[in-house]
């Protein structure tokens, strides 16, 4: 069985690429990762970087968020995984190591694609 790798960070658009790819699944016989990324977005203010009982305290709590939207959106098998790291080379790597046929993402439009890359279109 193919896989499908769908990052998430909860937006719209993730939750509108999961939708997707869940209908994408269903037509390919295919099972879903659903992979959640965070960025030292968990942290002690006093030092500014991540504590691990913050780390470890908040990945029940994304677990059960992610869940809700796994039974909500998702009728084919469907996995998730929460990972501490850089946005990109996690993703990449996750899909890499773990034999993802692909990656189907939200984006925030063009507009969104010229924040991301810094250019001028």
């Amino acid at each position: 069985m193919s896989k499908i790798l769908v990052p998430t960070d909860l937006s719209e658009n993730s939750i509108n690429a999961l939708k997707y790819a869940n209908s994408f699944a269903t037509k390919q016989n295919a099972e879903i990762v659903l992979l959640n990324i965070y960025t030292g977005d968990i942290s002690n203010y006093e030092s500014g970087w991540p504590i691990e009982e913050d780390i470890d305290a908040i990945k029940p709590d994304r677990k059960k968020v992610l869940e809700s939207i796994v039974q909500q959106y998702c009728t084919v098998p469907t996995n998730i995984e929460i990972i501490e790291g850089d946005v990109v080379a996690t993703t990449v790597n996750y899909a890499k190591d773990n034999a993802v046929s692909i990656i189907i993402m939200g984006t925030h439009g063009a507009s969104g694609l010229k924040e991301v890359f810094g250019r001028q279109y």
